[in-house]
């Protein structure tokens, strides 16, 4: 059994500004900022105790003095990256990651429709816990391929499952590529989770027509293929809260302050 977080947008978060500058901070060069501290500190001790002090051997203070333009060259190029350059990607990082994080909670979303309609027949209570494999297969037992996904529907041939499951399959896919896209400013976990989504068995059955006309009529096949598919959205729903659920909150901020 495997817990999933459910998603839930608040119409407004507090402490947008603190939240969104802990973010910038958190991605400073560490590096950068440890020479700058050391030129702040050269030349605080250089205007206010060195200068003042005889040299300690020929040409100290030409050294000095040299360092001291350097530190002050490096402090006024460290300005200017930081408000021209380094501000200017994080804002365009904080969209970029805001519209990534829209199409991940879109297929998260998108597949707990399969959750949904499961306990809505009765197959299955309700509730936001993956099936396990075993809970599929009795699930899966239970339905025939023709039954149709919705209680109210009489026309079997436009709500069978395999057109279901097809449907999230292509909104699925819409929303990887749209990730992909963007592909400048994704890590390598995304890429691997959205990777093997798409390249699913459970996808892959659904593209094999002959695999749907030679059973006895139940969904039984589609427990194993099924069940790593969940499996690899509930990684991908982690990595949702753990990377990418802030900027859903940033966006929240941002339209209640509009």
């Amino acid at each position: 059994m495997k817990q999933v977080k459910q998603l839930k947008f608040e119409a407004w978060v507090p402490g947008y500004r603190r939240r969104r500058a802990l973010i910038i901070i958190r991605n400073i060069r560490k590096d950068l900022v440890i020479i700058l501290f050391g030129c702040l500190i050269f030349i605080f001790l250089y205007d206010f105790w060195l200068i003042k002090i005889p040299g300690y051997f020929i040409g100290a203070f030409e050294l000095g003095s040299i360092f001291y333009k350097i530190c002050i060259a490096y402090l006024t190029a460290y300005i200017f990256y930081f408000l021209n350059v380094f501000i200017k990607s994080q804002n365009d990082l904080f969209e970029i990651n805001y519209f990534i994080a829209r199409q991940v909670s879109k297929i998260l979303g998108d597949n707990s429709s399969i959750l949904i309609e499961f306990s809505n027949l009765g197959y299955t209570k309700k509730t936001d816990i993956y099936p396990s494999k075993t809970e599929l297969e009795r699930i899966l037992l239970l339905i025939n391929i023709k039954d149709p996904v919705f209680k109210d529907t009489k026309d079997y041939n436009k709500s069978s499952w395999p057109k279901y499951f097809n449907y999230f399959k292509i909104r699925t896919q819409k929303n990887i590529n749209l990730i992909i896209q963007r592909s400048n400013y994704l890590d390598a976990r995304l890429v691997s989770i959205i990777s093997e989504l798409e390249d699913s068995e459970f996808f892959m059955h659904l593209d094999y027509l002959s695999l749907w006309e030679n059973t006895d009529g139940k969904l039984l096949f589609m427990a194993g293929p099924l069940s790593k598919y969940f499996s690899t959205l509930q990684e991908l729903n982690s990595y949702y809260y753990e990377k990418l659920f802030p900027y859903i909150k940033y966006d929240a901020d941002k339209k209640r302050k509009l």
